[in-house]
């Protein structure tokens, strides 16, 4: 019984002197190749826009800038054959150009991103939940218009 305990102490020993590459390999087999929290590929496969607005970049090290100038280097590498720019960042022309027009713009176009889309109709809706379905009659000829 000693012996089997001992033989146990010496793989664990082992185990722990083993290089953190090895550990690093096992880790990430145990976990099943879990990868990007929003991807669940490892390495990750998201654009630049989905991780920035998943919040990748929020209070780490690599700030947004850095995050996207670091996309575009990547793009400039592959030598234009990942397609258009802002479809590799994950941007639609409106917003690359909003960026390319003023940086100081792209904490805005992330925080656009994020905001609930709600579409004239669905504005409408709620502005009824709001009156409780009172509406004025101006307002309900600007309906039907």
């Amino acid at each position: 019984m000693h012996a089997q305990a001992w033989a146990e102490a010496q793989v664990q020993v082992q185990a722990l002197r083993r290089p953190a590459q090895r550990v690093a390999e096992d880790v990430e087999e145990v976990m099943g190749g879990m990868g990007c929290q929003v991807c669940h590929d490892s390495p990750c496969t998201c654009t630049f826009m989905t991780s920035a607005v998943a919040g990748h970049y929020d209070g780490v090290d690599t700030d947004l800038e850095e995050a996207f100038c670091d996309a575009v280097e990547e793009w400039h590498k592959g030598d234009g054959l990942n397609g258009e720019l802002h479809e590799f960042l994950g941007m639609t022309q409106d917003e690359y150009r909003r960026v390319v027009e003023k940086p100081t713009e792209l904490a805005r176009v992330v925080e656009d991103r994020r905001k609930p889309k709600i579409e004239p109709r669905r504005a409408h809706d709620l502005a009824d939940l709001a009156t409780g379905g009172r509406i004025s009659t101006s307002a309900a000829r600007a309906r039907t218009t």
